[in-house]
């Protein structure tokens, strides 16, 4: 019976599972019909009511979106933080109009997104507007638009420049676009060679998830980065929500504490043209229903340089940038759309330029989290994390392409060494610190691999030292694994890498010193109470955290046992290469003593105790020159 009793208690759980789940379809179906108090209250009663975790925390995250939307920024963070996100979209993001937002200022604006309304004139505009109509068009029908199974899908313009059209999109993208991108872009110009176009045709609350518009076939295949040069939005039709496009400056690896974010509103018959490599998408909107009805209709068309790969049409297997169907299809939307627009001439003079809207502050905001630690422990479910709207943390919004890029190899190390001493901001930088980033966090290999690679950077490239210090996330990866006894990066390596970061010069003062905390200490601290082989790495990242270190003498007998045995080698070994292990080991005992002066007497003793019998001649000289 007991165990009958048991099967039953489960049976129930999964039908009020079930009934929970069912329930949140039914308030999103009513959010998207514009139905907003039925939706918030069923959506309210299954995150009051029910159990299941799952179920519990989709119902949580549809309703701070909803709070989101209208208005209520503290109540979304509550439900937020209760399912483990740390970092939202800024409340201005999901605004369905710009009236409350300041206008960003154009020379600042323009590099990164330009718009322009009316960029053809109404009989072309009509003429998409019915070949992609959502419910007539057998363009959806055909592609199976909108199933589970079906993917992102492109199709390819090769040469656009000069190629001659084949249907009414490649037409207006040669004859209409081509001629906008180029006054906006002129930089870009010469170097376009390549169209792909796709199309959306969306209900209110679908969006578009924050992402990158790359290359996929050489991102998958390759395991290399590419974007396009320019990527364009065309608004046929705006739909009901009024949710805008949203357009960082942020580009892959970069740090997204400091990303600005740009809102594109959509209008009929208005274009939005910005910088291929930036990170974008639009954010889901939940609004009253009006005399606005119909579907949100834009078409894209990103422009590439010579090197995009295209592929073969295959009606079972959709992708990115497929070529045409060859030859007679016996598929109708082709054909469909042969038909070419009407005749007129594009004139990028005339169109009308439109105020870009910027949001004022960080794009990202932190989400407060109770002190007694309650969600600390709360697993976030994957499915919530395809939007990007909410995240656990930034780095969630490039890891899932970092973890396609290749191991980065000796030729970047020397490349990077060589070229990026001074520019904190080269993308490649920003790109391989991400992928290490990435890789540390998977553990393992990945992580001794990527712990090897970011200790010799640090070591050789300042600007690569500069980047981590600089990073929340890197100081708080480093310290983490730090503290953590089962971590799978070597603590010696991780309290190295600490070591190159803190012995250089101090950030600008612009920029928050990561590193420099007492978590840090404290963190190193936990790892040389753990683990001997690493204390001389320990004390030579506290030598330069001496106002958070109370025993310096402590610091300084670490750095001695360290440096002898360096000496030790050095006489052993006539290929001893260690010399530069050596002479950051002598200016860390150096800084401490500078920074020491009520305690140097007892220091310079520990020190004459420890280093003997090496604390002579030009040894002495340099440690006992230290003011």
């Amino acid at each position: 019976m007991a165990k009958a009793t048991g099967k039953k208690r489960k049976a129930s759980r999964n039908l009020a599972a079930v009934h929970a789940a069912n329930q949140v379809a039914e308030a999103e179906a009513l959010l998207n019909a514009g139905s907003i108090d039925q939706g918030r209250a069923l959506l309210e009663d299954v995150v009051a009511k029910v159990a299941d975790a799952q179920v519990s925390q989709v119902a949580k995250y549809t309703l701070a979106m909803l709070h989101l939307c209208t208005g209520n920024p503290s109540a979304a963070d509550t439900l937020l933080a209760s399912i483990g996100m740390h970092y939202r979209l800024h409340e201005c993001a999901f605004l369905s109009h710009g009236a409350d937002l300041a206008v960003a200022d154009p020379s600042e604006v323009a590099r990164h997104v330009q718009v322009v309304d009316a960029p053809v004139v109404d009989a072309v505009h009509a003429h998409f507007a019915f070949k992609f109509d959502h419910i007539t068009s057998p363009f959806w029908r055909e592609h199976r638009y909108g199933e589970p199974d079906v993917g992102y899908f492109s199709y390819a313009f090769r040469d656009c420049t000069t190629s001659v059209p084949s249907n009414c999109v490649e037409a207006w993208i040669q004859e209409h676009l081509l001629p906008y991108v180029r006054a906006a872009f002129p930089d870009k110009a010469d170097a376009i060679a390549h169209a792909e176009w796709w199309v959306h045709s969306r209900d209110q609350i679908s969006g578009h998830q924050l992402h990158y518009d790359t290359d996929e076939s050489r991102l998958t295949q390759e395991h290399s980065l590419n974007y396009p040069l320019v990527s364009t939005v065309w608004y046929i039709a705006p739909g009901q929500s009024g949710a805008p496009t949203l357009i960082t400056d942020k580009t892959f690896g970069q740090d997204a504490s400091v990303s600005k974010g740009y809102l594109v509103f959509p209008q009929t018959n208005r274009l939005a043209m910005f910088d291929g490599s930036l990170l974008h998408g639009v954010v889901p909107h939940f609004q009253r229903n009006d005399d606005e009805t119909g579907h949100r209709l834009t078409l894209m068309v990103g422009f590439w340089n010579k090197d995009v790969a295209s592929s073969a049409f295959n009606a079972k297997h959709l992708t990115a940038n497929m070529r045409l169907p060859a030859g007679k299809s016996t598929l109708e939307w082709p054909a469909y759309l042969e038909e070419m627009p009407p005749a007129s001439s594009p004139s990028p003079s005339k169109a009308t330029p439109v105020p870009v809207h910027a949001i004022d502050g960080p794009l990202w905001v932190e989400i407060s989290h109770a002190s007694d630690g309650e969600n600390a422990a709360v697993v976030v479910d994957s499915s919530l994390l395809v939007g990007k709207y909410f995240i656990p943390d930034l780095e969630t919004l490039d890891a899932d392409i970092a973890g396609l890029l290749s191991e980065p190899s000796a030729e970047d190390h020397a490349w990077l060494v060589k070229h990026v001493q001074d520019d904190d901001d080269h993308p490649r930088l920003a790109q391989i610190l991400c992928v290490l980033h990435t890789w540390m966090r998977r553990g393992g290999e990945y992580a001794d691999t990527a712990g090897d690679f970011v200790l010799e950077l640090t070591a050789h490239c300042a600007a690569a030292a500069r980047n981590l210090r600089r990073s929340k996330t890197w100081a708080s990866l480093v310290a983490t694994s730090l503290k953590d006894e089962h971590a799978e990066a070597s603590t010696e390596t991780l309290a190295a890498i600490a070591w190159n970061v803190l012995k250089r010069p101090s950030l600008n003062p612009n920029y928050t010193d990561w590193f420099h905390t007492d978590d840090m200490v404290e963190a190193l601290m936990a790892a040389a109470e753990r683990d001997d082989d690493c204390v001389g790495m320990v004390c030579g990242a506290l030598a330069y955290c001496l106002d958070f270190v109370p025993n310096r003498k402590w610091v300084v007998e670490g750095l001695c046992a360290a440096l002898k045995q360096l000496y030790e080698d050095q006489e052993a070994d006539d290929d001893f290469n260690g010399h530069l292990d050596i002479q950051d080991t002598e200016d860390a005992i150096v800084a401490v003593l500078r920074g020491s002066s009520s305690d140097r007497k007892k220091l310079v003793a520990a020190l004459k105790t420890c280093l003997q019998p090496y604390y002579k001649g030009d040894v002495r000289a340099k440690l006992q020159g230290a003011k």
